[in-house]
């Protein structure tokens, strides 16, 4: 049995992603995670979102050409697994690319 396949998680995680896939985004949300609250960003057809930090935050303003995240959705974004460090290990996560 996989720890991965008891403790599922609903946002992506680097793992999630086999290769660069590009997504059509449908909806943005801002969640309580933790102690912090953040951007969540939901994708047509995927089960799993995406809880962005800062700099994927600031990414997809840019690609969008809009800080407004009411005018994500629709917008297309291609993510893919990046290799990271989180709390001094180094874990691949889903980053959005051009």
């Amino acid at each position: 049995m996989k720890v991965s396949d008891v403790y599922q998680s609903k946002f992506l995680r680097g793992t999630d992603l086999q290769r660069a896939v590009t997504v059509r985004i449908a909806s943005v949300t801002v969640e309580q995670i933790g102690d912090d609250r953040k951007l969540v960003v939901h994708f047509e057809g995927a089960k799993k979102a995406l809880a962005l930090n800062r700099t994927n935050a600031t990414s997809i303003a840019e690609i969008t050409g809009s800080d407004d995240t009411d005018r994500w959705p629709g917008a297309r974004i291609t993510l893919r697994p990046v290799p990271v460090l989180f709390q001094g290990v180094r874990v691949s996560r889903p980053a959005d690319g051009r």
